[in-house]
């Protein structure tokens, strides 16, 4: 399962190695002793030496006291404002705004006067809500050349001043890079990485600096007002002196079951549809929280439940968890990363801690889905016209056909466009199997049947295990065509191939392995009910996986191509068990007219593939 993503949504920079956060302390000589200071943090602490102004947060906590009087109502106007805006807005926007708050601080490396602005792009609840700024960072920049601030390089690839770096930057060409310091004192010379260590090490023994660890993690999932999913099992009871003590449901008392609701509106005070009901009032003095968790709640620990369905007393045996678990393939798309998955990983993170579950990690292999676009190539959207509804597709082409296509279009993890014609071709698949049974017969199959069959076994196979879905339907598409051209197909090669179709196309090769019963047991639709089929056949789904023999997978002769001096000459044919004094003698003779009176100097075989000469 791959963990970088939740790393980039919670580290506090993408470009952080580690996800150190260092808190430094600027002295500021006009504000009162007890609030001369403004934290800020950095993942980049090479670039400090060419701070030249620091940015806070318009909620940044004291802003407005900080503020000089000449300032305060401009600074007020703006922390307004930025209320309106989302963090996305503020993050994204193209235009940076900020004020002047007519304060300065004192660079903790080399004392100089650094002004202090406000700009919304700077967020509140992610670090200290508190920045330096350089010309190492392209919102900084941005910010600098729009109110005419001052930056100045320090850091670049080779550790020499980049000519006219001004312009550079407001052609966009902003450093941003690892690379060599310079004009930043004694620290010049020094790598990024190098300087980052020494730097930060220098500020914590002055006392200027701390470590620390920052996230950018937000509770959106359980911290926002929901109405629907699991109940919170708290209630809130009324004492006597009026205080509300909060108390948690005894497991007796569990589970807790929400009541069914006719009027699901929310309160116009915002309360949810179940403060509305009689459930939340257990009696005078007590009442039951009337928010529910989001339903990530629930589907964060199923897996678990999955190991051991029936079990009335444990969530699962520690036997059934031993066994199973971790999940060994976790699919999903992208939105997954910081919503269910996140939360999945932390509760089971704390089932491990409490000895609950014999894994650290509840997921061993993540594998991302892709996206798939509109037949014009951009992303489906109902104002743009383009969206696939797959229930109109179901009644055109059947469900089969559009699974089969589904699986065809292209890799699981890859972006690709819908093509109607992709799904047509999928359509006369299922058509051209179905009228294949009729070709059904118990003579015996010629052998470049079978090889073809086990070739075919033994690639989709492969090409299951590693989800490679669109080619393994490429190569049912490519035997089928081999079963087109036989005036009869054996039985039991017809009976496997069906196997194998099952987890493309489950109903289609449901009723294939059906017919093949009826007609094993002589029997007909009109004689059977579906009751007892169930009972005598079962399913295609429940028999298990054919197996290849591999001696026919394993060609009896393969091609070589024979190139001489660089360039294809020839190719030919020979046992596929042929010795390599045999496979250069045979490529020698078939590029005699290239070879003659010259002297060979050089030659490689690739197995099964290229003979490679080079003469003089």
């Amino acid at each position: 399962m791959s963990e970088q993503e939740e790393v980039d949504f919670l580290a506090p920079s993408r470009l952080a190695s580690y996800r150190l956060v260092y808190n430094f302390l600027f002295d500021s000589e006009q504000l009162t002793p007890q609030d001369n200071v403004i934290k800020t943090f950095t993942t980049r602490v090479d670039t400090l030496p060419g701070a030249t102004f620091v940015i806070v947060s318009p909620e940044y906590n004291g802003l407005l006291d900080m503020v000089t009087p000449e300032y305060q109502l401009e600074v007020a106007n703006y922390i307004e404002m930025a209320k309106n805006k989302s963090d996305r807005e503020r993050q994204i926007g193209k235009e940076k705004s900020a004020v002047f708050t007519g304060r300065f601080v004192r660079h903790p490396l080399n004392n100089q006067l650094l002004p202090v602005w406000a700009s919304d792009f700077v967020l509140g609840g992610y670090g200290t809500g508190a920045v330096m700024a350089d010309a190492h960072d392209s919102r900084d920049c941005e910010l600098a050349l729009q109110y005419g601030i001052y930056i100045n390089e320090t850091v670049s690839e080779d550790g020499k001043p980049r000519e006219n770096f001004l312009d550079k930057i407001k052609e966009g060409y902003v450093f941003e890079d690892y690379g060599v310091l310079f004009r930043s004192e004694k620290y010049n010379g020094l790598t990024s990485e190098q300087a980052k260590e020494v730097i930060a090490d220098d500020l914590v023994a002055m006392g200027k600096a701390e470590k620390q660890v920052n996230y950018k993690f937000r509770d959106w999932v359980f911290s926002r007002q929901r109405y629907w999913g699991e109940p919170f099992p708290i209630e809130y009871v009324e004492k006597d002196d009026g205080e509300v003590e909060i108390r948690l449901l005894e497991d007796s008392e569990l589970p807790l079951v929400l009541p069914d609701l006719e009027d699901f509106e929310p309160s116009k005070d915002g309360r949810s549809p179940l403060a509305k009901s009689d459930w939340t009032r257990v009696d005078e003095r007590t009442t039951r929280e009337a928010d529910t968790m989001p339903n990530w709640a629930g589907s964060n620990w199923y897996y678990l439940r999955f190991c051991d369905p029936k079990n009335s007393q444990e969530f699962a045996s520690q036997k059934n968890l031993d066994y199973w678990l971790p999940v060994d393939h976790y699919f999903g798309g992208g939105e997954h990363t910081t919503m269910h998955l996140l939360y999945s990983r932390f509760g089971h993170k704390f089932l491990y801690d409490q000895g609950l579950v014999p894994t650290m990690e509840p997921y061993d292999y993540r594998h991302n889905g892709g996206i798939l676009l509109g037949s014009d190539g951009s992303k489906m959207s109902k104002s743009k016209g383009n969206v696939i509804i797959p229930d109109d597709k179901l009644e055109t082409v059947g469900a089969d056909a559009l699974r089969l296509y589904v699986c065809f279009i292209g890799p699981y993890d890859a972006t690709v466009t819908w093509i109607e014609g992709g799904l047509n071709r999928c359509k006369k698949l299922v058509d051209d199997i179905w009228v294949l049974r009729e070709k059904v017969d118990d003579n015996k199959a010629d052998k470049s049947l079978v090889v073809a069959y086990h070739k075919m076994l033994k690639k989709i196979t492969g090409y299951l295990e590693s989800q490679k879905n669109n080619v393994a339907v490429s190569e049912l598409m490519s035997f089928v065509n081999i079963l087109k051209e036989q005036t009869g197909i054996n039985r039991e090669i017809w009976q496997n191939f069906v196997l194998v179709l099952a987890p493309f196309a489950p109903h289609l090769a449901e009723e294939l392995a059906i017919i093949e019963y009826l007609q094993h047991t002589q029997k007909s639709e009109a004689d059977i009910d579906w009751e007892t089929l169930n009972k005598e056949y079962g399913s295609i789904h429940k028999d298990p996986w054919p197996k290849y023999d591999e001696s026919y997978t394993v060609d009896d002769e393969v091609t070589y191509a024979v190139q001489v001096n660089g360039k294809v000459r020839a190719d030919f044919g020979i046992n596929a068990e042929a010795t390599e004094e045999e496979i250069l003698t045979e490529a020698k003779a078939i590029v005699t007219k290239w070879l003659e009176g010259k002297d060979l100097k050089f030659h490689k075989i690739i197995p099964g593939k290229l003979v490679t000469l080079v003469v003089k």
